[in-house]
Order: structure tokens, then C-alpha cells, then sequence
């Protein structure tokens, strides 16, 4: 059965991944093992429509206001008025003749070159792609045409719908299609004079918040990394709808018309986290080994001094925590400090160092620099914002010392604005603009020091090491709080997605500590391969025993033995599995078995 889609939406993904696993365009390198079918399908299936979206956008917001001489169709205000019931007949020669006028308008070349450029070249989608070919290879259909008059106005409306068939490879290898659509409207005026004062207002407004200034003027304070939250912040925010009211006004004025009248009664802002370009790139690989013990570390993975501080900063020793904390900031980016910790910087930003000590106090975890290569970038889930806001016309971009609290931006959308004329209403095209979240603190490396001691405190807690001490705890291990009325769950599967969520508000200091800034927790298992030499997925179902033992892994029959984690991320935005730029504890001297002790036990 197909599915619409709402072509709105552009993907969300994880934080940020290996340039390999999204990048659009040609690409040689491999998939990331962390490969998701039904996350890239929908990945997938917004850049299609995203595209899909922008270029018809493109190709008829040319002719949303059109006089009868227009030479987009061969018939007059006077036919449609006097044969309104014959051009709504789905049969009918005229029906058909707009039919065939809108369809000679659709730019289908260009979508399938975009969608070949940013679907069919990239690596990651080929295990969708239907015998390696464009998912829009059935091409496109003009579903719905619908004729209204508005006699007052001399005018036809005529709204119509366009749509696709996308097709995708399943998982056991049959096709399957899902169904995308796009709907406009075009208003045909008898009289010239006024589609031509129309669109004076269409071009000036248009204009006016595509220029450069204008377009990137609109911001939101906020620390919250919940892409969602701040998403839902946006669209509800007076501050913004009044800046907006503001900027109508402005273009009312230049447009000078005296018998159309501006409505803006049902203005909406709309934005979503899909719609959002975060600033972390790269990777931040946390070397926060805690070792079998203390003392000692048969593998000799981490140096004497940094075990001891690892362990001290994770149980809370007085002291420790902020060593390690200001270890973890002074660590550049492409370079292995003495603290363990590796961030590694995009390869197009190698001189991320050299450019970041041109501001006081900048993250190298997130900042400006990275949220400008993630817009400008071809990855998967930025792409179609960019591709939007440049094909309205948008001359937004990013001033390095302007925006260095600048920490994401949000593709915002202006809509349901009209026009009244002779008593009749007219829509006004949607259009978008960027609205930029800043810190609310004195600079992004003060952001990422809590984002890292919340993290940090917030596991403390979850676990209960704050309970304890290396000596009374020796061993390390994590004691979680059980909710009421578990006991039934005893040696059940249970769904992490569905279950997790209760650990944490059975211990409400460890919840409220990540909730400080809303940090993105997901239990993630190392990318490690089994004997087998297949990849492991993270966790999605936990198990625990008579004993409290709780293990977590991807499936009844899968063989993760390698200890989940806990990984804190500041951004929201998940959909590969793979999280980086984030905190996490690795363990040893466990496994995850279902046999041997865990280290993840339930206190009794």
C-alpha cells in the first residue's frame, strides 16, 4: 500500500558520522557498518521529496499570479466562468488541457539529475535502489486539479497536485513504493493591471526575505540541545512572529498598493528538528577507559596516572572531576592529548586548531566553523536545507564573527499569508528563512563544559558510583535503580526504546541532570566485529536475571558480548546508530553474556 509522505520533512541523522557514511555525491568509500535499513530508507526518502519539493516550488512560483494573457494556458476568465463544471470533468478536453499546460511546466530533467546526484551516486543507499536506478524512474503524474472562481475578483484559482512514485528494494529484495506529492495553486486575473500588482508584492516579499541580512536575522537563545524542543520553541515564539509582522510591513510599504490589503491574522511560523543543521562534525572519540580496577590494568591500555583519574572523576573523588573535565577542553582537535581523548576534526578542516584560536573561549566540539561545513556540506540530512533555501533565491550565510555562539540553524518556514482583493482572498507563497540558536552563555566552550560535567554527573547518578568509592567498589560496578513493579519482567525481553525511559525516572537527580539540557542518552555498543566478521548493531532489547544481572543486545540470537555503553550526545539528531561528539564510559572486566555477571546490575 503506498504511503504519503510529507515532503516537508527533511531527515534527521546521528550527531554526526564518518564522512563515508552520508556524504552525497560520488563515493568510493564503504558504508558505515552501522548501516540501517529502515533509518536510511526514510533518510532516502526525504532527499527525494525534498527535492522533488524545491524544483516544482522552483518551476511554479513563477506563475502563482498569472493574467489571462498568459501564455502558460490557452483559456480565458470568460471560459472558465462560463464552463467551470466542463473544466472540473476529469474527462474532458479542457481538464486535460490544463493538464497538459502544468505538466509542460515540470522541469523533470532537472529532479532526476538531483535525485541521481544526491540518491543513486551515494554509497549509502544502494542496497535501496531497485536494480541500481533512479527511485523516481516511473516518473511523475498530475493527480488532482480542482477549478474555483472568485468572481468578485475576476479570477480562477486553480489548485492542483502533483505526484510520484518512489520506488526502494525492501530487505528481503521485493519493490515496494511510496507515494510523494506536491500541492500549489495558481491564481489567473482577467486583468492585467492587477496580477501585475500582485506580483510587485510576490517579487517584493520575495525578495525582501531572501536578501543576505534579512534572511539570517531572526534568532532564538537557547543551551537545549533537543533539536525538537528548540524546533517547537521557534514555531511558538512572539518574538520571532513579531519580527516577522515587522518585516511585512516593511514590504507592504515598498510594494505601495492601495486596493490589496496584506492578512496576516493566521500567520504561522513553522520549523521541525528535521529541518535543522547542527555543529558538530567529525568525531570526539571519549577514551574514558575504566579498567578491570584502579590499580591495575592487565591490558595496558590506558597510562597508571589516567586510569587512577579516570576512576577518581567517575566516583566523584574531590577534585578529579574537574581535571578531567579540563582535559577533555584543552584536547585540539586532530591531536592525541596526554588525557586520552582523540577529536577529530573533519579532513577539509584540518586547521580547525588555528582557526578557532582566532576566538576567545571557542568549543572545539561545536562551533561555528563546523556548522558552516555541515550547511555547505552534501551530507544526506543537510543537503535539502540548503538546496531549499538557494533554490527560493536565499543569499543567507554565515559570518564566522558574527555567529560564534551561533550552535544551529533552523530552516523556518513563513505561512498561510494572504491577499485581499475586491473582498476576495488570495494565498501568498510560503517561504522560508533561518533562524540561528545561540547560547545563552558567554561563549560555546562554556556550553560544552557543562554538556561534558552534566553528562559526567548525570552517569554518576544513573549508576550509583556517587554511592561508593573505588575501595568500597573495586570492581566498578553500576548499580540501577529498579522501578516498581519490575519483578514481573524477570528474564522477559524488554525493548530498550520502551523500557529505558523508567530506569531513568526511578532515579529523577540522574534524570533531571541530563534533562539540564536536554542531552540525547542512547545505550551504544562499540562497532566491533564477532567472530563471524558481521557487524553488531546497538542494543535495542535488555534482559535481567534472578540475580539483578542486566544485559542489553540487538536481538534473541545476537552475540554483543562487548559491554554496551551509556552514550550521552549533545545534539538530538540519530538515525544511523553511530553517535559521536558525545561522553561515554568503556568498560573491562565484564561481559555481556547473559551468563557471567554484569556489569550493569539492578541494586537490591
Amino acid at each position: 500500500m503506498k504511503k504519503v509522505l510529507s515532503i516537508l520533512a527533511v531527515s534527521s541523522i546521528a550527531v554526526s558520522t564518518p564522512l563515508a557514511t552520508i556524504a552525497c555525491g560520488k563515493n568510493s568509500e564503504n558504508p558505515t557498518d552501522e548501516w540501517d535499513f529502515d533509518s536510511q530508507k526514510i533518510l532516502m526518502l526525504n532527499i527525494v521529496s525534498g527535492i522533488f519539493q524545491n524544483n516544482l516550488k522552483k518551476d511554479f512560483d513563477p506563475f502563482f499570479y498569472i493574467d489571462e494573457e498568459s501564455s502558460a494556458f490557452d483559456h480565458k476568465y470568460n471560459e472558465f466562468a462560463e464552463n467551470l463544471e466542463d473544466f472540473n470533468d476529469t474527462t474532458s478536453a479542457r481538464y486535460k488541457s490544463i493538464k497538459a499546460s502544468i505538466e509542460n511546466i515540470i522541469n523533470w530533467n532537472t529532479i532526476l539529475k538531483d535525485v541521481q546526484t544526491g540518491v543513486v551516486d551515494n554509497v549509502n543507499f544502494k542496497q535501496l535502489l531497485v536494480d541500481n536506478q533512479s527511485p523516481l524512474k516511473n516518473g511523475f503524474e498530475v493527480s488532482k486539479i480542482n477549478f474555483e472562481l472568485q468572481p468578485a475578483a475576476k479570477t480562477v484559482l486553480i489548485n492542483f497536485e502533483i505526484t510520484s512514485d518512489v520506488s526502494i528494494r525492501d530487505k528481503d529484495g521485493s519493490t515496494i513504493f511510496e507515494t510523494i506529492n506536491f500541492n500549489s495553486k495558481i491564481a489567473m486575473f482577467q486583468a492585467v493591471d492587477v496580477a501585475e500588482e500582485f506580483n510587485k508584492i510576490k517579487t517584493e516579499y520575495l525578495n525582501h526575505f531572501n536578501d543576505e541580512e534579512i534572511s539570517g536575522s531572526f534568532t532564538i537563545e537557547s543551551d537545549i540541545g533537543n533539536l525538537k524542543t528548540t524546533a517547537g520553541a521557534i514555531s511558538s515564539s512572539l518574538d520571532i512572529k513579531n519580527k516577522v509582522q515587522e518585516n511585512l510591513s516593511i514590504i507592504m510599504d515598498q510594494a505601495q498598493t492601495s486596493n490589496i490589503v496584506l492578512l496576516t491574522d493566521n500567520l504561522a511560523i513553522k520549523t521541525s528538528d528535521n529541518a535543522a543543521v547542527d555543529s558538530a562534525a567529525g568525531e570526539v572519540i571519549t577514551s574514558t577507559f575504566l579498567s578491570a580496577s584502579r590499580e591495575s590494568d592487565i591490558n595496558g591500555i590506558v597510562a597508571p596516572e589516567l586510569r587512577r583519574l579516570y576512576w577518581d572523576a567517575i566516583f566523584g573523588v574531590e577534585g578529579k572531576e574537574e581535571e578531567l573535565l579540563n582535559n577533555i577542553l584543552k584536547s585540539g582537535m586532530g591531536e592525541e592529548q596526554e588525557n586520552g581523548f582523540i577529536k577529530n576534526p573533519p579532513s577539509v578542516l584540518s586547521n580547525i586548531n588555528d582557526l578557532i584560536k582566532k576566538h576567545e573561549n571557542m568549543s572545539n566540539v561545536f562551533n561555528c566553523y563546523f556548522l558552516n561545513f555541515n550547511y555547505l556540506s552534501g551530507y544526506a540530512q543537510y543537503l535539502p536545507i540548503r538546496t531549499a533555501m538557494e533554490s527560493q533565491g536565499s543569499k543567507f550565510k554565515l559570518d564566522m564573527d558574527r555567529d560564534e555562539k551561533t550552535i544551529a540553524l533552523f530552516k523556518t518556514e513563513i505561512l498561510d499569508l494572504q491577499l485581499e482583493y475586491s473582498g476576495e482572498k488570495f494565498d501568498l507563497p510560503a517561504i522560508s528563512i533561518i533562524v540561528r540558536q545561540e547560547t545563552k552563555k558567554a561563549n560555546t566552550q562554556e556550553l560544552e563544559k557543562q554538556f561534558f560535567s552534566d553528562s559526567l554527573k548525570s552517569f554518576r547518578k544513573i549508576t550509583n558510583l556517587n554511592e561508593s568509592s573505588p575501595s568500597s567498589n573495586p570492581t566498578g560496578q553500576y548499580y540501577l535503580n529498579k522501578p516498581d513493579g519490575w519483578e514481573q519482567y524477570i528474564n522477559q525481553e524488554l525493548p530498550i526504546e520502551d523500557y529505558f525511559n523508567e530506569i531513568w525516572s526511578a532515579n529523577p537527580e540522574a534524570e533531571s541532570l541530563k534533562d539540564n539540557l536536554e542531552i540525547t542518552v542512547k545505550i551504544f555498543q562499540r562497532n566491533y566485529q564477532n567472530d563471524a566478521g558481521a557487524p553488531q548493531n546497538n542494543p535495542t532489547f535488555m534482559k535481567f536475571n534472578q540475580n539483578g544481572d542486566v544485559y542489553f543486545h540487538s536481538g534473541e540470537n545476537s552475540q554483543n558480548y562487548n559491554l554496551p555503553e551509556l552514550r550521552y550526545n549533545f545534539f538530538s539528531k540519530n538515525m544511523s546508530g553511530f553517535l559521536s561528539n558525545g561522553f561515554s564510559i568503556t568498560r573491562a572486566g565484564f561481559k555481556n553474556n547473559f551468563i557471567d555477571p554484569s556489569v550493569w546490575k539492578f541494586k537490591s
